[in-house]
């Protein structure tokens, strides 16, 4: 008799855009939450089989030195069903941390300093229609994690605004 093993598909970190947010982004508005409008060049495929989202922010600066930690930016998960409308997932702010990317989780080949993580999330506004997780760390060593499960949508988008001074945010996903 045959074996079966049930498991759930494991990505690696995964960029949730192609290229890091060095400045605010335009919020989206009605006119542009359409599957046909969406914003492609900011939006990332989610891994075929790969439900839940457990999204984190890379952050840096012009002068790749840490001097960003305690600095903000506020954050909106939107997720997009395939040909559907943008679905706000939640929003908030989230502080710069003191754990340092060694490597780029999304391609350790790249070892240079990579940035540091944020390690905090506020002022949270959930709109999802399951429950959402949230790993906060305020202690500053640890790498603050939003979780949900994508229900099944095709493309995640990671809006960015009100980031401080010379900051640049790289949200990065996994699945589960």
């Amino acid at each position: 008799m045959d074996k079966y093993e049930l498991a759930t598909l494991q990505h690696g970190w995964i960029k949730a855009r192609p290229n890091p947010v060095t400045a605010d982004d335009t919020p989206l508005t009605d006119g542009t939450k359409n599957w046909s409008a969406r914003p492609t060049a900011k939006t990332q495929n989610i891994p075929r089989g790969g439900n839940g989202l457990v999204i984190a922010f890379l952050c840096d600066n012009d002068e790749h030195d840490g001097g960003m930690v305690d600095d903000t930016f506020d954050y909106a998960i939107y997720v997009y069903a395939d040909k559907g409308p943008a679905d706000l997932v939640t929003t908030g702010t989230a502080t710069v941390g003191l754990l340092e990317a060694i490597e780029d989780p999304t391609d350790p080949s790249l070892a240079a300093h990579a940035g540091m993580y944020a390690d905090t999330f506020e002022s949270i506004v959930d709109t999802w229609l399951t429950e959402i997780g949230y790993c906060s760390h305020e202690a500053g060593d640890e790498i603050a994690k939003i979780a949900f499960d994508a229900e099944g949508c095709k493309e995640v988008f990671v809006e960015i605004t009100n980031l401080t001074g010379t900051m640049i945010v790289t949200p990065i996903f996994r699945t589960y």
